[in-house]
Formats: C-alpha cells, structure tokens, sequence
C-alpha cells in the first residue's frame, strides 16, 4: 500500500484581490478498500465585493513502498489578537500511537483551512502552519502543531473609514469600511503520519526560505521564488524512490516605508514544488520551490495601470470608467516587502513504487468550498 503526499497549494483571483476571509487546501486520502479514494478539498471566499471566481490548485505525490502506511488527523486552533499585531499559536503536543514496534515515521501536512470570524475577513500581512518537536519512541510520535497570522489594516484609502471621501457623500451604510480592532481565525493544521519498517524508509529534514524580497514591480510574478534547490539523503543505490512533503510553510509582509499600514489585498499565494528530479546513486533531490504573495489589483494586470494614465491624458472619459480605473490600479500600486519560508521532508523509499505527481485544479465561484475525486 502506498501512500499520499500534500506537496502545497497555489490560489488566484481571476478578476480582483480580496480580503482573507476563508482559505484552505488539502487531501483526505482512504486506502482501505481494493480502489484509494482521494479527495482534494479547496475553499476560498471573498471579503465583500465583487464577486470572483477563485483558481485552487494543489501538487499531490502517490509513492511510498508496498508497505508503507500512513495516520490522517487534524489539529485546530483559535487565534485571537488585535488587529495589526502579528500572532502565533502553539497547540497541545498531539501523541500518534505506532501499529507495531521497530518502525520508522515521520509527520508531514497534508493541508490546511482558516477561516476569519468576522464575515468581511481582514487585510493580510501573511500567515503559516507549521508542525513542529517532532519525536519517536518505540511505540508511539508525537508533535506539536503550530500557526501563526498576521492581520492589519490596508493603506488602500477606500478601506479607511476616516476618508474625506466617506464622510462627504452619502453612501449607503452597507457600502461604507468597517473592520473591527479585533480578529479571531480559526485555523487548522491537517498532517499525515508516514511509517514504514526501519530497513525501507528514511527522512531527512530541510528548509527552504528567501527574503527580504522587495517588489521592485507591480503584476504576477512580483516576488516568485522560482529558484532550483536541492534535498540530499541517503545515497549508495539503497532508496530506489523518494518524494518531499512539508512540515510547515510560512509567509509574511514586513514593513513597507512607503505606507502608513501594511496589511494588503490577497490575490495570489503559492507555496508549492514542481520538477522532482531524484538521483539514486547520490540520494539527491532536487526541485522547484515555488512562493509566491501577489496583491495586484484589476483583471489585466499592468494594462489597467497603463489604462488609468491614457484616461487621466483624455479630455472625453466617463465618470464611471475613470473611477473604475482608479479604483482597480490603487489596489495594486502599494510595494511589500515579503519573506518566505518551507520546512521540508525528504522521504525515501527502497521500493520504487510511485507515479509522477498529480496536478489538482478545482475552480470556486458562489461556493466556497469545492471537492474532487482524485
């Protein structure tokens, strides 16, 4: 029996950045029957307006040895904190009890889920999950599960309620920002054990991380990590296949001089592998890391900026189209600073008994939660 690995996620907005209210990806794997069953779970959800459509992708590993197996579960925490103060959480130590003496594990994620309490959701300044303390004895693993998350507010001016611009036209109620001081995400961690016999499998433990990258540009790929790296275990010809998975991700915008608040829009977040290339001679893995944090408002990118400066040149444009413009390009021309960060797993495997990597798609529009059948 062979098992599933979570290799990350990728999110994107098709037409506008949005606060982030509720977002998740992850797999629930049943491998009992004759035929496994996988189902790849995505969820995202706007703040307010307008309505989106979201892209969800995830990168899922079937390898593992014929005995190899694996223990789902899931760990959820409230995190509270007053808004613009960057916090973490650290749940109680989860202990896994092992089918067997004389066995070798590990534990990886296989997703994550948060979901704001505040129905608008909250600017961003980056979040994380992280499963950290990982021990074993002879019978049982143990870990402690981790997050972290950083709302703030934005230094859009159509979020700010003390804008001139709300104070001297009467908008609707419902219409107006509003955010409270405080928040509350409820967050959980979804994490597989991964077993084997001593003698047919082995970790070993790495991290990726980049930063302080500076957005020296605005549009899709203003920060991308895309950058080849490099996993090495066990070599001598012993593991004949090997995957990675992730113990943690963890993403955050540090302070930008150029803005009084520093929370954004979301319209992309990625943290994902892609091109595994292992090297049975030299137990050497490498791949491509790829994180990304983009807030680029509009659904054409620079050209709305390009657009928004030939209708302030024209002397015939419409109101509506002008603001319209103005509206889209000021959600994207605030810079960040961004750091990111994976911890990793290299899991090695003296079957070679994989298929190449799964590329999951699942399109999220009214509902914002979608399911496939892998």
């Amino acid at each position: 029996m062979s098992i599933y690995i979570w290799q990350g996620f990728d999110h994107y907005w098709q037409r506008e950045p949005h606060r982030l209210n509720k977002c998740g990806s992850y797999i629930d794997a049943d491998v009992t029957g004759e035929h496994p069953l996988v189902h790849f779970v995505s969820m995202m959800q706007i703040g307010r307006f307008p309505p989106d459509t979201c892209h969800t992708h995830s990168v899922v590993h079937h390898a593992g040895n014929v005995s190899s197996r694996s223990i789902d579960g899931s760990s959820t925490l409230q995190v509270r904190g007053s808004l613009g103060e960057y916090v973490s959480a650290q749940g109680d130590r989860v202990t896994i009890d092992l089918p067997d003496d004389h066995l070798c594990a590990t534990v990886v994620l296989r997703g994550f889920e948060l979901e704001s309490s505040f129905p608008h959701g909250f600017h961003t300044r980056g979040f994380g999950f992280q499963i950290q303390d990982i021990r074993q004895d002879t019978t049982a693993i143990s870990f402690t599960p981790c997050c972290c998350i950083f709302p703030d507010r934005s230094p859009d001016p159509t979020t700010n309620p003390d804008c001139f611009v709300w104070k001297i036209i009467p908008f609707p109620p419902v219409l107006k920002p509003r955010t409270p001081n405080q928040f509350e995400y409820s967050m959980t961690l979804y994490y597989s054990v991964i077993f084997d016999q001593e003698s047919k499998i082995g970790f070993s433990y790495d991290n990726v991380s980049s930063g302080p990258i500076r957005s020296r540009h605005i549009g899709p790929g203003a920060g991308r990590t895309i950058t080849p790296c490099a996993f090495q275990g066990e070599p001598g010809n012993k593991y004949a296949g090997a995957t990675v998975g992730i113990r943690g991700f963890k993403w955050e915008l540090l302070p930008w001089d150029r803005t009084r608040y520093d929370g954004r829009y979301l319209r992309k977040i990625q943290f994902i592998f892609d091109g595994l290339d292992y090297d049975l001679a030299t137990g050497r893995m490498t791949c491509v890391p790829k994180m990304e944090f983009n807030n680029f408002g509009g659904q054409h990118g620079r050209e709305q900026v390009s657009r928004l400066i030939r209708l302030l040149r024209s002397r015939r444009r419409s109101s509506k189209g002008f603001l319209r413009a103005v509206a889209r390009s000021i959600r994207g021309i605030y810079g960040f600073n961004v750091r990111y960060e994976m911890n990793t797993t290299m899991l090695q495997f003296v079957d070679e008994n994989s298929t190449p990597p799964s590329y999951l798609y699942n399109r999220i529009r009214k509902d914002p939660v979608s399911i496939t059948l892998v």
